[in-house]
């Protein structure tokens, strides 16, 4: 009796055991996979938020490019303008200052 005992208690002893190592074999199993994927989404989300930044950098600053352009290409469109206004009423002007001096001469003919 104390022999079959002796044996069933073994068995719980090397059950129990048994038990112990395959549950902390699965939690660092658990573990080591549950830090692989932090470690992957981290690096995916990294490199997602690079490009983006990089692209919103890109935007603007051609953005930025082509409103400068722009203003400057509609600064030397109405400098232009200006002066082609100022050269049509200079000669607007010179044409009014022809008639009035001919328009004296023959008031003094008469």
């Amino acid at each position: 009796m104390t022999g079959s005992l002796a044996k069933r208690n073994n068995v719980v002893v090397v059950v129990v055991v048994v038990v112990v190592v395959v549950v902390v074999v699965v939690v660092v199993v658990v573990e080591v996979v549950v830090v692989v994927v932090v470690v992957v989404v981290v690096v995916v989300v990294e490199v997602v938020v690079g490009v983006v930044v990089e692209v919103g950098v890109v935007v603007i600053v051609r953005s930025s490019r082509s409103s400068s352009s722009s203003r400057s290409s509609s600064s030397s469109s109405s400098s232009s303008s200006s002066s082609s206004s100022s050269s049509s009423s200079s000669s607007s002007s010179s044409s009014s200052i022809n008639i009035c001096k001919t328009c004296i001469f023959k008031s003094f003919l008469m």
